[in-house]
């Protein structure tokens, strides 16, 4: 009983020698040494790291009004708009949160996403109603993802194209969307009605050079079995190309999809073009 009253709390034991040692270097600072020596070093630090800070802070403000100014000159080389002098409130308040976060996109390094952001520009400037949506998305979208919606085919395409996660991204953004039975059901019948008289045609002609009788071609039984045996890979054709095309026509833009896209292609492509 004695040892284990003796015996201190690990926790104790380990936070002691830290507590010491804060002890100690708080008491050294506050000797009179300690603050002779301390003082000065500390005092200069402070205003290096100070002069610094504040040199980073101007150079940082100066490369966002470059950005901005940037854009700006873009899109009235492009499509000869500009900010209009007395914007509507709507107006003011999309071009104050456009500001925040184009400023930080460099429109000569970063390109791709550049674009993106100089065609919500235009779309604040003419007022259009789908800017309200596109600021909400840009802002979570990446470079590596607005250089894969620049990139995408606007008609029906692989997932693979892209991967999984930044699809599922698209998807959830309202820049993708996937196939579905329920909402292409036009679509869906005519790739049905297609896939079947493309196997059913030839089929039905192979059917019809089996005999119609014992005397004249095969008995009508192994005939009967026959047919069915097309049939059946008829039906594993469709089933097959059905499967084929939902691998590789899953998914495909949007209307804000295709829009933003195009938009973002125009400005991304006189950007190449002037380099």
């Amino acid at each position: 009983m004695a040892e284990e009253e003796a015996k201190e709390p690990e926790g104790e034991s380990e936070v002691a020698p830290i507590s010491a040692i804060t002890t100690a270097v708080g008491a050294a600072a506050e000797s009179s040494v300690g603050k002779s020596l301390l003082g000065p070093a500390a005092t200069a630090l402070g205003k290096y790291f100070g002069r610094r800070t504040e040199a980073w802070i101007e150079q940082r403000e100066q490369r966002q009004k470059q950005n901005v100014a940037g854009h700006l000159e873009h899109i009235k080389t492009i499509e000869h708009i500009a900010v209009p002098n007395e914007p509507t409130e709507r107006q003011a308040d999309k071009l104050d949160e456009w500001a925040e976060f184009a400023q930080n996109i460099d429109p000569e390094k970063d390109t791709e996403l550049a674009a993106l952001w100089q065609a919500l520009l235009s779309e604040i400037i003419r007022d259009d109603p789908d800017a309200d949506d596109l600021i909400g998305t840009l802002r979570q979208l990446n470079a590596a993802d607005a250089q894969a919606l620049l990139d995408m085919s606007q008609g029906w395409m692989p997932e693979a194209v892209v991967d999984e996660l930044r699809v599922t991204k698209l998807v959830n953004l309202g820049l993708l969307e996937r196939y579905r039975l329920s909402r292409d059901r036009r679509l869906s019948w005519l790739f049905i009605a297609a896939a079947f008289l493309g196997l059913a045609i030839p089929i039905l002609w192979i059917s019809t050079t089996v005999g119609s009788g014992e005397s004249n071609g095969l008995p009508f039984t192994t005939r009967q079995l026959v047919l069915w045996g097309l049939f059946t890979v008829l039906g594993a054709g469709i089933y097959l190309v059905a499967s084929m095309f939902l691998k590789y026509a899953s998914v495909r833009l949007t209307r804000l999809g295709r829009k933003l896209q195009e938009e973002g292609l125009t400005y991304r492509a006189s950007r190449r073009a002037e380099r």
